[in-house]
């Protein structure tokens, strides 16, 4: 019997290659996430250093450094509410690609399930073809050796 054959080969193929596409995409959503939040945390230890040490200031500065590091305070709190919302969206964008990713994911199981499934009946198929020419082997050579020995023993069985 030939070999197996599965006819959906390229669609699998297909969709094995954009699981990996979704896969390189959540890896890189995930770098963006990491990145948004270790950027968000920095920036809040900046703002948290600037306040204590504010706190800690009495009398000891003039009033232009007060204001100016009370300008710094809010260009820092600005910051930290920008980087919040890049790690809102970057979030949001991660949710976005497992999504995609378990989806690719899935796709390309369900293809190898019926590739396999297929497999296996092609391969009980070809087992039972197998043994039906077998069978009919033994069948014939059964059927000769009879026919021999009749003939040797002079048509009698």
């Amino acid at each position: 019997m030939k070999d197996f054959k599965f006819n959906l080969e390229p669609i699998l193929e297909d969709r094995e290659r954009r699981e990996k596409e979704k896969a390189r995409d959540l890896a890189i959503a995930r770098r963006e996430m990491e990145e948004a939040s270790l950027l968000r945390e920095a920036l809040e230890t900046r703002l948290q250093d600037e306040r204590a040490y504010a706190s800690g200031v009495h009398g000891t500065e003039t009033a232009g450094m007060l204001r100016n590091r009370r300008v710094v305070v809010e260009q820092l709190r600005e910051m930290v509410s920008r980087a919040l919302a890049r790690e809102t969206q970057a979030a949001t964008e991660l949710s976005r690609e497992k999504a995609a990713f378990r989806r690719a994911h899935q796709d390309r199981e369900a293809l190898e399930r019926l590739r396999d499934r297929r497999k296996e009946e092609w391969q009980t198929r070809s087992r039972r073809q197998e043994q039906a020419t077998l069978d009919e082997s033994a069948r014939v050579r059964h059927l000769r050796n009879d026919a021999l020995r009749q003939e040797e023993h002079g048509g009698r069985p």
